[in-house]
């Protein structure tokens, strides 16, 4: 028999053990100005602002999903976005991504959503989600 897919909600802060193992840890920070922002594929900071009081949940790639890469232009299908980069379909299967309503903010592992990005000028206060896949 086949397992269902996972769908967890984040609370925030906080954290969340997976099923398919590893964890999610959640938190907030303030996005002080001229602060650089590390590239981490696990780890996505968001303009928290943008999320606004949305809750965050966390759940495999299905099909007809979009997002729009940050720091290219247009939606883009996820799974063309991962088939582009050569994911395998096994691969393609274990994906996450996370999302704030129906919208996708986080490819886990590759790209955040352009448009909860963290922006300089604009950005104050950012949530920071990181997956880990085994206990540190």
């Amino acid at each position: 028999m086949e397992e269902e897919p996972l769908s967890v909600v984040l609370p925030i802060p906080g954290e969340v053990r997976l099923t398919r193992g590893g964890k999610v840890t959640v938190w907030r920070a303030t996005c002080e100005p001229g602060a650089v922002i590390l590239k981490n594929p696990d780890v996505a900071c968001l303009d928290a602002d943008l999320l606004a009081s949305h809750s965050l949940w966390l759940r495999p790639v299905a099909p007809g999903d979009r997002f729009v890469p940050f720091g290219m232009r247009g939606s883009s299908l996820v799974s063309d976005y991962l088939t582009d980069r050569k994911y395998s379909r096994l691969r393609k299967a274990q994906t996450y991504v996370l999302c704030r309503d129906k919208d996708i903010v986080w490819l886990v592992g590759e790209r955040t959503d352009q448009r909860f990005a963290v922006t300089s000028g604009r950005t104050r206060h950012t949530v920071v989600v990181r997956m880990t896949a085994e206990e540190e």
